[in-house]
């Protein structure tokens, strides 16, 4: 890693992990913090890390007040790479 460059917290599992949360949160239409610690039974941290970066990637909107975060892409755009 370059001086001052960010390493991805991401691994090669953690990708694989998040790649799952993306996946059930399409299925279900839904994305929010207490359905991936419910779906993937991790905690409010690890959930909404996973969440910040659908949301910066662009994948989700921003918190709502219903704590739902806005799905903004379509499935298999997604899955086939064109997002």
């Amino acid at each position: 890693v370059q001086a001052g460059a960010m390493e991805s917290p991401f691994d090669e599992s953690a990708e694989e992990f998040y790649q799952e949360a993306v996946t059930r949160c399409f299925e279900q239409d839904t994305c929010r913090i207490s359905f991936l610690q419910r779906q993937l039974s991790i905690d409010f941290a690890q959930a909404a890390a996973v969440i910040e970066r659908m949301e910066s990637e662009g994948l989700v909107g921003p918190y709502s007040g219903s704590g739902n975060h806005e799905i903004l892409v379509n499935y298999d755009d997604w899955r086939a790479g064109r997002i």
